[in-house]
């Protein structure tokens, strides 16, 4: 018997979410904040697609590696206010692309210290956010 009425207690929870009302959060703010207020765009899937994030790329050819494997390098920064992307010292981010051996682009972050000088890959906060953000921009 028990059994039967979590049955019908989960299956009546799992309904009523179902026919919620669109506008939840509306309600829940009492009508300060609604989806669709002015100024509010609902954007379907293939807009979607084309947002891109927080992070900007500033070309900086200075820091492009010219030998073996060349590869096209942009600051990463979060903002025009903040370049620093939570590294410390003066470090900044510079992500790269290359053409690899086998003719695909690859992409890769590297930390640079203040004085310019490569510091080794980084992979810290937002490692995987800025590589995505890179690949839907076509950089």
């Amino acid at each position: 018997m028990l059994k039967i009425f979590k049955v019908a207690l989960l299956s009546a929870v799992v309904v009523a979410g179902l026919s919620a009302n669109d506008n939840l959060l509306s309600k829940v703010t009492n009508g300060v904040v609604a989806d669709n207020a002015t100024g509010v765009k609902m954007l379907n899937d293939g807009e979607m697609n084309q947002v891109v994030g927080g992070y900007y790329f500033d070309r900086k050819p200075q820091f492009d590696h010219r030998g073996y494997m060349p590869s096209v390098a942009y600051i990463v920064r979060e903002g025009y206010s903040d370049p620093k992307l939570s590294v410390t010292n003066g470090d900044f981010v510079v992500a790269k692309v290359r053409i690899g051996t086998n003719g695909r682009k690859q992409y890769y972050l590297q930390l640079y210290r203040g004085d310019n000088q490569p510091a080794g890959a980084y992979a810290g906060v937002g490692a995987g956010k800025i590589l995505d953000d890179m690949k839907k921009m076509g950089l």
